[in-house]
Order: structure tokens, then sequence, then C-alpha cells
């Protein structure tokens, strides 16, 4: 495991989200390394003093499980201007380096460790003298033309580049060649391995097929609509926070068609109750809509919750998923998935099959993703 390093992790989400992705890799690396996870939202000088003046609550520095989070201080003024607004990050940043080398002067390394490619202007005007590490774990390509070629130019600015994925190892090989990195896709090993106490149950007398995780758009609604019309004798359950990101709405109508249907179960917990919930299927789906690229090469996270308690899994075609054949059965059409259903549900899911996918589980833990990483950096910088 890398040590004694400055990592300095910029975040998108709003101040009071982090991805889950995003809190396990800095709370790993913050045992052993000095860890920074920067916030999207700023606050202006102006803001400042009112809120000193008004005695409003304002964290520009905030400090949890040995991560400190900041909130960055807009140095000059109108910064709905982009020109602003690139000149203010920039101050910030170089600012913020500067601080932390003097403050960790014994440190091996500085490493400015990237997720998303919003920021690549960043690695060569400002921390060209630090190691720039893009881990990458969704396909951004398709968000838009500009996104598109941010990452490229994030891939070819970096001193390493990771990826979770054989799909998104194959898209970005070819911006950066053999320096590109295949490691294991994170998985909260540690959240599974205490005892399910409880088993969900759900008052019903039917096969439960589970679905965990955002309720947003990249699901496939007519999918799930037609698989509960045509099966009532199912329940299906669609469990966690409705949401939508930027750029998208809430998908209300698809929601309300939905929550009429009297075999669909809705609702939302905590995460250490996760594995409880899925212990109650039958089977894990992923119904996504793959028309859209970024479900088409992604690699879902509850791919591994679902393995580790040994469900078999469902899923529309997801290029990533195609390598557990044995485990996952994918299909587009409702008529597809209502067999593989059936078949599934026609006998016992092999002990084999669940020892298997328990320890692909177990592989592919957050801490076996970060000692990889790890590993690679000692050797490369």
């Amino acid at each position: 495991m890398i040590k004694n390093s400055i990592i300095i992790i910029p975040n998108i989400m709003n101040s009071d989200e982090v991805c889950d992705f995003l809190f396990q890799t800095a709370s790993i690396l913050s045992k052993k390394n000095y860890v920074y996870v920067i916030h999207n939202k700023s606050f202006s000088i102006k803001e400042i003093i009112q809120n000193l003046l008004f005695n409003k609550k304002q964290e520009i520095v905030s400090k949890k499980n040995k991560i400190t989070y900041l909130t960055p201080v807009e140095i000059l003024p109108f910064q709905r201007l982009k020109v602003i607004k690139r000149i203010n990050k920039s101050i910030y940043f170089k600012g913020l380096q500067i601080y932390l080398s003097l403050k960790h002067i014994t440190a091996q390394r500085k490493i400015f460790w990237m997720f998303f490619p919003h920021l690549n202007s960043l690695t060569k005007k400002v921390f060209s003298s630090w190691k720039i590490i893009y881990d990458c774990v969704d396909y951004f390509q398709h968000l838009s033309t500009t996104m598109r070629q941010q990452e490229i130019n994030l891939i070819q600015a970096a001193d390493l580049v990771f990826v979770n994925s054989k799909t998104l190892l194959k898209f970005h090989s070819k911006y950066k060649g053999g320096e590109i990195f295949l490691v294991p896709q994170g998985f909260r090993l540690q959240s599974f391995r205490k005892k399910v106490t409880k088993v969900k149950k759900w008052g019903v007398n039917k096969p439960v097929l589970g679905f965990i995780g955002g309720i947003r758009n990249r699901l496939d609604f007519k999918l799930i609509y037609n698989l509960a019309q045509n099966n009532p004798h199912w329940t299906i359950i669609l469990w966690g926070p409705i949401l939508s990101f930027s750029g998208e709405n809430k998908p209300k109508k698809e929601i309300q068609k939905l929550k009429k249907m009297k075999s669909i179960i809705w609702g939302k917990s905590k995460q250490k109750d996760i594995p409880s919930i899925i212990d109650s299927f039958d089977i894990g789906i992923i119904p996504y809509d793959t028309n859209i690229d970024f479900n088409k090469y992604c690699y879902p996270m509850k791919t591994f919750e679902y393995f580790y308690l040994g469900k078999p899994i469902v899923s529309t075609p997801i290029k990533e998923l195609e390598r557990f054949p044995l485990f996952i059965k994918t299909g587009q059409s409702v008529q597809t998935w209502e067999e593989n259903i059936q078949n599934i549900l026609a006998k016992p899911w092999p002990k084999k099959h669940q020892r298997q996918q328990r320890q692909l589980a177990i592989d592919n833990s957050w801490s076996n993703k970060i000692e990889a990483m790890s590993q690679i950096i000692d050797d490369t910088i």
C-alpha cells in the first residue's frame, strides 16, 4: 500500500454528496496518506464575510475519518464568467498545492487523483510537478463531444491510468497504449462480511426479483412494467432513492405508472441494511436501458453485491457482464427475461456457483483494488 503521500481528490458532486467509489478510495488511502477531498461547491470572499457577520455555518475545512474535506474559496469576483471561474480554480489549487507541500514536507509523493475528466486543464497548468492518476470507473465519452476531448486529454496527460473493466481498457488503450492498467472493480466487502441477522420478509409467497440502487432514468422502465404486467405471480423489488443527476429529469411519469402495479414493492434504507435486502431476493436484476451507451459500457457495482450473497442475476446486455455467463443471464426483450427467470427458478441455484460468486466478490474488494494500484504506483512512480 502506498504511504506517506499527499493525495488530492476533486469531487464533482455537491458538498453533502460523495460518490461511493470516491469515498471508498479516499477512506482506504487515508489510513497511510494525507488525503484531501475537494468539494465542487465554492465560497466567494463576499459569502465568507456575510456568513461570518450573520453567524451562518460554513465549512471551508472539515475532517472525518482521517479524510480532510475542503471547499474552495474564490479570490476574484464575477465567478459566473467562465474565464474568471477557471482562473479562480487555478489560483486555489496552486495555493493549496504549495500549502500542502510545506505542511507535509516529508511526504514521499504528491498525487492528484482524478475520477472525473472535467478538471483535466489543471493537470498541466497547475499540477505539472505532481503525479497525475486517472482512476476511470465509468464510460464518460457518451456525455458530450467536450467531455470526450477532456477525457482524451486527461488520459494522455496522466502519469498512470487505471480502469476497472475490460470494456474501458479497450476504449482507452488507443489513446495511451500499454500505460493503462486493469484493476479490480471495487466492492464494499467489509459491509457485507457482517452477519446478516435479519432477512427482510415481504409478506408474499412469490419469487422475489430485486433491484438495489438509484431509481433514475438509466432504468428500462418499459421492460420493468411489461415484466410486472405479464407476471403478477412474481414480486419485483425496486429498492433505492429516486434520483436525477445534472441534465436529467426525474422519471416521474414512469414511476407513477409502475407504482400502480401491485406486484412491485418500493423502498430505501441505510447502506448497512443493504445485505439484508439483497439476501431476501431469489434473483438480482439489473434492468438498465442499454440503448444508452453509459449503461451499455458500465460495470455495475451491484454485480458483486449480488455475487457475495450468491444470487443469480438477470440483466440487460451490458458488455462487461458478458464475462460471467455462468452467473448472469442477459437479454433485451421481456420475453428473453421471462425465459431466463423461469429457467433459474426451475431448480435451486447451485452451491458451487454461490462459492465461485463470493470469491469473485472478495477478489474485487476495494482493498484489493487499491493494493493493486499501489503496487503499480510503487513500481512506476
